[in-house]
């Protein structure tokens, strides 16, 4: 036992500390700084200090930035920048509203200021007050950039609501899905190959029983072109859903049809999208207790789990706070129903073997993460390779290799990055 523990400290609790370690460290030399003296020096300090993790002092330098004349777009965006260190790092999420609507209200570009209103009320999961600073932000958007990051978010509030309601036992087709899915249809076709439309499009289509859209979504997400195989490792699975997808029946499928659409997103790393299919209310209850959906529904379930558990162990981190040995214990406890629902035992421990290959997936996969989540969504990095520690750990390092059964651990992390940029 002494062994595992020790291997976990070094390397996972390290790993995962060293992503956000520094966080807390703030030199009392900084306090004594002089501050900027316009608005402009103001906001460039305080991008700095975000960069840092040193919300603090960025809190700090907006702060006195509200104190200065200056430019109302500078203004507006001091508005803007403070009202997400309240409600992000926070959760004063009342200071951070009226600040977001004092910037919307200014007139220096409304859009970002409902577009970030939008965002805040995401992330509480009030989706109604999402939509409508979403459609607020569509109608003040005066640049493409602010219409698409509108459209964004009016779509996400709308598939996200749904996908809440399906995994509490309700079928979740609302007016405002079947919204979302025409306009995210369009985008996809207008503009196939781009993530955040097509991840939010094929999620919508699955729970609106449209093949013919997630087929579409499907084939944007991956750019892949009809009548062309998908990339060597979802190739199969890729063929069984241009197989099931055209003709899908949706409540009508059998349960056979069913299992097979679950096992065919899941091969294709759409491990959300496969839990909802097998939530369906309208499916046998047949469909959960298949032993290949079981596993699938766990692992999906334990990915969002985990997901904010590190999203707070990040936000306690940057404050100066964080348990790492709580976070380790809340990690391990999401990971167990994986494990039993694919029928392995939790008791033995890790073979030389395994931790080896631990090893090998953290040295070699890391770096990658990091490029590609820098690539998709720049401040969410710190958040993002800590959600890639845990899907390394609990998936791969502690247990044994029957793990492998299900999909790929790397597109699985992939995966989950291209998730959190949609939010």
């Amino acid at each position: 036992m002494n062994r595992l523990r020790n291997w976990k400290r070094a390397h996972c609790g390290a790993a995962v500390m060293a992503a956000v370690a520094c966080l807390a460290i703030v030199p009392d030399a900084r306090a004594a700084e002089k501050l900027p003296g316009d608005l402009v020096s103001c906001l460039n300090e305080a991008r700095q200090a975000n960069a840092a993790h040193d919300i603090e002092l960025e809190r700090r330098v907006l702060e006195h930035a509200e104190t200065l004349a200056g430019d109302a777009k500078d203004a507006a965006d001091v508005q803007r920048r403070l009202a997400v260190v309240d409600w992000k790092y926070h959760h004063r999420f009342d200071e951070a509203r009226s600040r977001l609507l004092r910037a919307a209200e200014s007139g220096a570009e409304p859009a970002e200021a409902w577009i970030a209103l939008a965002r805040m009320e995401q992330s509480r999961e009030d989706y109604a007050a999402a939509r409508e600073a979403a459609n607020r932000a569509l109608e003040t958007a005066r640049k493409d950039s602010e219409r698409r990051a509108a459209g964004l978010a009016l779509a996400l509030a709308s598939v996200a609501e749904a996908a809440e309601l399906r995994r509490s036992g309700e079928i979740g087709d609302t007016e405002a899905l079947r919204g979302a899915l025409g306009d995210l249809y369009d985008q996809v076709k207008r503009e196939p190959g781009d993530l955040a439309p097509s991840y939010l499009l094929l999620r919508a289509a699955v729970l609106l029983d449209r093949g013919d859209a997630a087929l579409v979504a499907w084939r944007s997400y991956y750019r892949v072109a009809p009548g062309f195989p998908a990339p060597n490792a979802i190739a199969a699975a890729g063929e069984e859903l241009e197989r099931i997808l055209p003709g899908w029946q949706g409540a009508g499928a059998t349960s056979s049809e069913r299992i097979d659409l679950v096992k065919a997103l899941a091969g294709t790393r759409f491990f959300a999208e496969a839990e909802l299919v097998a939530l369906d209310p309208r499916a046998d209850e047949s469909v959960r207790e298949n032993s290949h959906v079981q596993p699938v529904v766990a692992y999906a379930s334990g990915l969002r789990k985990v997901r904010e558990l590190t999203e707070e162990f990040y936000r306690q981190t940057i404050l100066g706070g964080g348990d790492p040995d709580e976070y380790e214990q809340q990690v391990k406890a999401q990971a167990a129903p994986v494990l039993m629902a694919l029928g392995i035992d939790l008791e033995p421990l890790p073979s030389d073997d395994e931790l080896e290959l631990a090893r090998s997936i953290q040295n070699s996969l890391l770096p990658e993460v990091q490029l590609a989540n820098g690539e998709l969504l720049e401040e969410q990095t710190t958040v993002d390779v800590t959600q890639a520690m845990f899907a390394k750990w609990a998936m791969a390092m502690l247990f044994c290799d029957e793990v492998r059964e299900l999909p790929d651990l790397e597109a699985t992390i992939k995966q989950l990055m291209k998730e959190r940029c949609t939010s």
